[in-house]
């Protein structure tokens, strides 16, 4: 299961994740988040890990495909409050080598909005 909480502050995206990211609900991710950045032209989005219990390659490559949809549009796309349970999985795919990872959100925050 995965829900989704959004939050829409000074033309940043704020998402916050709970619960699986894997190859059983990114298809939710997927219809809901990137359609959302799609038909609102939204270029900067932060994503709070912080609840996520698990994920999986295909999780990785959801989070790998906003990036690519951010970075065409010049936009940013941020990880935050990465927990204990999914640090190792997102250390090992080489994703951060893309994507810039922060403590929490405001912290991202502050970096888009300089």
């Amino acid at each position: 299961m995965l829900e989704i909480l959004y939050e829409f502050r000074r033309g940043i995206l704020f998402i916050r994740l709970e619960g699986d990211i894997t190859k059983d609900t990114y298809i939710k991710y997927k219809s809901e988040v990137i359609y959302m950045i799609m038909d609102n032209g939204i270029r900067n989005v932060v994503i709070n890990l912080g609840k996520v219990r698990n994920i999986d390659l295909k999780g990785i490559n959801t989070l790998f495909y906003t990036y690519e949809l951010l970075r065409d549009n010049r936009g940013i796309l941020m990880l935050t409050d990465i927990n204990s349970n999914i640090e190792e999985r997102i250390l090992k795919s080489h994703i951060t080598n893309y994507i810039k990872t922060l403590d929490n959100e405001i912290d991202a925050f502050e970096k888009i909005i300089v």
